[in-house]
Order: C-alpha cells, then structure tokens, then sequence
C-alpha cells in the first residue's frame, strides 16, 4: 500500500525521470532515480524509539546502489523500469 502522502511524490519522480530518460537518451546519458522508504540517517536513528526502523535501509545499502549502478556496462537496460531492491547476505 502506498501511503497517500507519497503516492504524488512517486509519481511525479517517476514521471520526471521518465521524461528526463527520453530528452536524454541521445546523449547517452542514463537517468535512474533511488527513493528508498526509511533510510537510517542521524536523525532517523536519534528519533528510533518512535519510528519503526526494522525495515530501514543504511545509507551505505544507497551508496552502493549508486556505485553498482555507475560501474554496470549495461546500465542502459534498465531505463524506463522500476528496480525493486534484492538484498544478497550471501
């Protein structure tokens, strides 16, 4: 279920990075946009008592997201899709 406060600004993100694909595919430049839910920063973690953080992400799990994603020779076979994150603890 998406939460109604987010469900515009998903779409919106995922509108924006759709039209930023398509005006710069000719570049050959890739546009891929990360919103992950809880990602545990400072401040997240000093409000933890509150917020439920068991399924919060670090922000080194984003870092190397980005670095994946920015070394992968094949980045361009995912414009115009949604990634869902796959966590590998092996």
């Amino acid at each position: 279920m998406i939460r109604p406060r987010l469900a515009g600004f998903e779409v919106t993100g995922d509108k924006l990075t759709a039209d930023m694909a398509h005006e710069l595919r000719d570049h050959h430049v890739t546009v891929v946009w990360l919103y992950p839910e809880l990602v545990r920063t400072e401040k997240v973690m000093d409000a933890a008592k509150w917020l439920d953080t068991s399924n919060s992400e670090s922000p080194q799990f984003i870092g190397r997201a980005v670095a994946a994603l920015a070394t992968d020779p094949s980045v361009t076979s995912y414009l115009m899709r949604c990634l869902e994150p796959v966590i590998n603890f092996l």
